[in-house]
Parts: structure tokens; sequence; C-alpha cells
């Protein structure tokens, strides 16, 4: 609440402040982070070395790694960088009971359920192929879905649900307005 009240979080603050946020956020997160991976990896993962560097500054690590994330995405908003893909992943973000639900049961399928039974099986960087392809999925899939319909599937559910009344969800077309005679004045 504080972030949005102080306006970092509606995009007030001037880039040269993000900027900042995003250095020091970034620097001292990955800092945290990395010290303590090292040493816990040096200790080989004694349980109490790896506790001590690792989970004790846990919580540093991750807010001010989110606060520079968070002002990273701020400046790709506010000038403007990959608004393309940025409409995309808010695409995304307005499907987001749909999305999720639809990658749980595709993962669930390659890895679990499906003839593959992947799990435990695949390399862990292989893994990263099965988010990327979800990810694509995903950015298309909603970008074309919210062109005609105005939620996702899911959200529709949820929202007629929440209202007890079946809502409309295709987008409704412009009227257009009513033609006007040509007057002389």
């Amino acid at each position: 609440m504080a972030l949005y009240k102080n306006g970092f979080l509606p995009g007030r603050l001037s880039i040269k402040t993000y900027a900042w946020i995003a250095v020091i956020g970034l620097g001292v997160g990955w800092a945290v982070t990395g010290i303590g991976a090292w040493r816990a990896w040096a200790g080989h993962f004694d349980m109490f070395k790896t506790l001590i560097w690792m989970q004790a500054p846990y919580d540093i690590g991750r807010i001010v790694g989110a606060l520079g994330n968070a002002a990273l995405l701020l400046i790709l908003l506010k000038t403007g960088v990959f608004k393309w893909l940025l409409a995309r992943v808010a695409s995304v973000g307005q499907m987001a009971l749909s999305n999720y639900l639809l990658t749980s049961l595709t993962m669930k399928t390659i890895f679990v359920w499906g003839t593959w039974h992947w799990y435990g099986y695949v390399e862990y960087y292989k893994i990263y192929y099965a988010v990327l392809g979800m990810w694509i999925f995903n950015m298309a899939f909603s970008s074309i879905w919210l062109r005609y319909f105005e939620f996702g599937p899911m959200e529709w559910v949820w929202r007629s649900l929440t209202y007890w009344k079946r809502q409309p969800m295709r987008i409704r077309a412009a009227t257009p307005a009513p033609a006007v005679a040509n007057a002389v004045v």
C-alpha cells in the first residue's frame, strides 16, 4: 500500500528514480543471493551453513530484488520499450485464471498423465523449453482470444457465478453513430 501511495507502483516517479531503485535493488538482491549460494555450495550444502547463508538473508534478497524487478518493469512501461511484448503479457494477466488452469493441465499431461511421463526423466534445462513453449502459447492464445471476448473462459464463469447471472462474453461491436443528413446552415 505504501508503494502505491508514494507513487512507485502507479509509475509517477521519474525514470531516474526507478533506475536507481533497479540498480540498488537488483545489485543488493543478486549479491545477497549469490554470496549465499556460493557459501552454501562451498560448504557442500551442509544444513547449518546453508541455513545461515541462504535462509537467514533470504527476505533481504527477496524484498530488494522484487523492488528492483518492479522498478525495471516500470522503466520498460514508461519508456514504451517492448510495448508489443508487454501487451501480450498483459493479456495473459487479464486471463490469469484461464491460463493458470490451462498451463497446469497441459504440464500435468506432458509430465505425468500423458504417454511421455517426463516427470523425473527430463534434464532440468529441458524443463525451460516446456516453460518457454507454454508462455509463447499463452501469449498468442490470450491475445487472440481477447480480440473477440471480454474475458477468458474461466474468468467469465467466475464472473457469472459471482453475479448469479450469465454475463455477456463477446465484445460488442461499437454501434455506429446515426447518420446526419447534410444540412445547410
